[in-house]
């Protein structure tokens, strides 16, 4: 080829794709300042290589060295332009004077250029065997090495700093997958830029001249970066436009504030709510159209909550112009627009609404379903009855019941039935009880009984008694009869308490326990109760700083290859021993962490650090080792439970064949279908999947043939007895063989005895893990027991 044709390919194409990209980014969001600057920084490097092309079609001489001389200009201009962008797509919250100082130093190499040294220009073009080559003076040289080298070094950090900003970002997850997108590409960009001007100094060395704009041709994977993310994640330039509509026409008030609550703009329907015009809104602070209780309230909560860009919604008063006060529903949220963070506030009058809810609640002390009475009720006559207690010296019960059978009664036969069901309860319920009682109904299928001058404590079981036995009678409901049962708590004042809320909540207690206990029973609230409760509340106080004080632990339980005797895997089990409590049980603290929702913490938790556990042995020299982590049906209905999964592995580079996750029956059918597709997703990324407690709870055969498990951990209470019963032991090879046919291996779990290991391995069991393989250890005990297995 012609170097003419040479050179439009190297370097007239690269001009002509860039300058369209240029013009592409600027058009999709004019008005955006990120998009005009990466328009000038594409455009700077169109021109690099159109003069590279001038340089070379045109007469050997002054025209040459002036385009030579203009290339490089724009590769100073470039670089600080370069550095301008990672500033602004990082969100680089330098102060302006450093943020100008290091952007614009590459700048000073223009000076160079234009100005000789010692009467000598800084470039020249040369052409030696017929190929133009470009030469510098030595001090040229010298500044363009220093500014390259500073470029390279600047450049690194502002990426670093950034991809570490986003992932702490909360902004829309659209955002940060478009920055970390461009980063990407930003740090190809980087890594190419070294090695290609190393390939052009080798060349040059060896005596070869390949076009000098070798090095230019590393911005293509940050142009290409750049293409897709905005395709890929960006809007549209119609979607402003959009939104211009949508917030100019909306019924709803918007308001857009700053950081600091100050008011950037308005729509129509914000300055009608509050009768101001158009420009007299803006610039206020937004606590000045409240009242002052609330003023303070929102000075006080605005700036946590745009730090933390959490979203609320809230109900309250807004001052109008002439001084009246707007009640108003606001719904607040943070949107970036044009490089700023803003909160965005949508109002809606609800002040008739309020003004007529009001005026109910303060009438209505009776509930509308039922006719019976209602919580407000119930406070009002708790309150002076336990007024006058002392006085009266009696005692007064409190007795709350639940129907059990009352979600049955809505789920099967619908809403309207449901109410049929709760007014017959309730017409019962006025009929068995004198009428000195107050029977309310607190919402739902919970209705609430006061008793008052009680004679004994024992009367309040006896009306219990009588509204048992009515539930024993069926209730007419769509022309067919139902039976429904309910379960009761009461407490006694003042033995139990004086305060209204003090003796709900132990009613509340006892009510609970009496549907713990089977349903359909009385419980009084006791000491017991009250203690076990106590317990409770103390054990979850210690769960929730329990991570942070480091009281979590792992120890590790091996599991046997029957067929080589070595130890195949370990299953991590989760320890915790309190600083007040001293060591508590799983089987009592894991119960309240499912409860309360810390299980999801200390699920991560303990995944996280059995991980890391894993890839020590590994590393170690155990390349197939397997650590099993217990996972919750919390975590099998997080949705991103498989990213984090697939996070800790990458971040650990743990093999995924190292870990194997254990689901039990009872949590993998809460959400079947979930399961299974968190299940497929896991055991894509080649993790194993045990079924854990194989054989009691919800054992099904469709189970096992809908999610993609690997291993039957057979439960150890079918283990127990397997020396000693034929029936278990029949049972227990019938798990076995099944796991055969399905292509799956069994881990018997409970081991004690050489006669259960003899019996398991006659029967063909492929892992054994119980007290006889090893008892659940530490760490760094395990790791001694594994070299001790060498």
């Amino acid at each position: 080829m012609t170097i003419l044709t040479n050179s439009i390919i190297a370097d007239l194409i690269p001009f002509l794709f860039l300058f369209y990209m240029a013009v592409e980014v600027f058009l999709r969001q004019r008005s955006n300042p990120l998009h005009q600057l990466t328009m000038i920084l594409i455009f700077s490097l169109g021109l690099i290589f159109l003069f590279n092309f001038l340089t070379y079609q045109s007469p050997l001489g002054t025209e040459a060295n002036l385009y030579a001389s203009l290339r490089f200009v724009f590769s100073f201009l470039t670089m600080s332009l370069s550095l301008y962008f990672f500033c602004e797509i990082g969100r680089l919250g330098s102060r302006a004077v450093i943020r100008h100082t290091l952007c614009l130093l590459p700048m000073l190499g223009i000076l160079f250029v234009i100005v000789p040294f010692n009467g000598k220009p800084a470039i020249h073009i040369a052409e030696i065997d017929h190929v133009r080559t470009t030469e510098f003076s030595g001090s040229f040289m010298t500044v363009l090495v220093l500014l390259i080298l500073y470029a390279l070094t600047v450049l690194p950090v502002i990426i670093l700093i950034a991809n570490r900003k986003n992932r702490k970002n909360k902004l829309l997850i659209q955002e940060r997958y478009r920055v970390r997108v461009i980063l990407t590409g930003s740090t190809m960009t980087v890594a190419l830029l070294v090695t290609l001007l190393i390939i052009n100094q080798l060349v040059k060395n060896t005596g070869l001249h390949l076009f000098d704009s070798l090095s230019s041709y590393c911005v293509f994977p940050w142009i290409i970066a750049v293409r897709y993310s905005m395709v890929r994640f960006d809007f549209l330039a119609s979607a402003g436009r959009r939104y211009e509509l949508l917030f100019e026409l909306s019924h709803n008030g918007i308001a857009l504030l700053d950081e600091k609550g100050i008011i950037v703009e308005t729509n129509q329907a914000f300055q009608s709510l509050l009768g101001y015009d158009p420009n007299s809104l803006k610039g206020l602070s937004f606590h000045t159209l409240l009242p002052e209780g609330e003023a303070d309230r929102f000075f006080t909560l605005y700036p946590g909550y745009f730090q933390n860009l959490k979203p609320f919604h809230t109900e309250g008063e807004l001052r109008h112009l002439d001084g009246t006060l707007k009640f108003a529903e606001i719904h607040c949220d943070f949107l970036e627009t044009n490089g700023k963070v803003l909160s965005f506030l949508v109002t809606q009058d609800i002040t008739a609404q309020r003004n007529t809810q009001r005026e109910l609640t303060e009438l209505a002390y009776h509930d509308t379903l039922t006719g019976l009475g209602n919580r407000r009720l119930l406070q009002d006559r708790m309150k002076t009855t336990l007024g006058e207690i002392h006085f009266k010296n009696s005692k007064v019960a409190i007795i709350l019941i639940d129907l059990d059978q009352f979600k049955w009664i809505n789920d099967t036969l619908g809403h309207s039935s449901g109410d049929l069901m709760l007014q017959q309860v309730a017409k019962s319920l006025r009929s068995h009880l004198p009428q000195n009682c107050v029977i309310t109904r607190l919402g739902g299928d919970e209705f609430a009984i006061m008793i008052e001058d009680l004679r004994e404590e024992s009367d309040a079981i006896d009306y219990c008694n009588v509204l048992i036995n009515v539930f024993k009678e069926p209730f007419a409901v769509a022309n067919k009869l139902y039976t429904v049962t309910a379960s009761m708590g009461i407490s006694i004042a003042p033995r139990d308490g004086t305060e209204m809320d003090t003796l709900l909540q132990n009613a509340d207690m006892a009510m609970y326990e009496a549907k713990k206990a089977g349903r359909n029973q009385i419980h009084m609230f006791n000491k017991e109760l009250q203690e076990k409760a106590d317990r409770y509340l103390a054990v979850y106080n210690g769960l929730s700083k329990a991570i942070a004080n480091e009281e979590l632990s792992l120890h590790y339980q091996p599991q046997i290859d029957l067929q080589t005797q070595r130890v195949h895997g370990v299953e991590a089990l989760l320890r915790w021993t309190s600083g007040e409590l001293g060591p508590v049980s799983p089987a009592e603290f894991i119960p309240v962490a499912e409860d309360t929702g810390l299980i999801l913490a200390m699920g991560d938790w303990v995944l996280s650090a059995a991980v890391q556990q894993a890839k020590y042995w590994v590393d170690r020299g155990y390349k197939n080792f397997v650590v099993s982590v217990n996972i919750s049906a919390q975590q099998l209905r997080d949705p991103q439970f498989a990213m984090k999964v697939i996070d800790l592995l990458r971040t650990s580079r743990l093999p995924a064949r190292n870990l194997c996750l254990e689901i039990t029956e009872s949590t993998a059918i809460v959400d079947l279908e979930a399961s299974q597709r968190l299940c497929r997703e896991l055991a894509n990324l080649g993790i194993t999947l045990a079924l854990d407690d194989f054989g009691v709870g919800y054992s099904s055969l469709s189970m096992l043939n809908s999610l993609p498990l690997h291993y039957l951990k057979i439960d150890r209470s079918l283990v127990t007895n397997i020396a000693i019963s034929q029936r278990d032991s029949a049972v227990v090879g019938t798990i076995i063989e099944l796991s055969r046919n399905l292509d799956m291996k069994v881990v018997a779990e409970g081991i004690e005895t050489t006669e259960q290991l003899r019996l398991l391995e006659q029967l063909g069991c492929h892992e054994a893990q119980g007290y006889l393989c090893g008892k659940p250890m530490p760490a760094d005990e395990l790791t001694g027991f594994l070299e001790g297995k060498k």
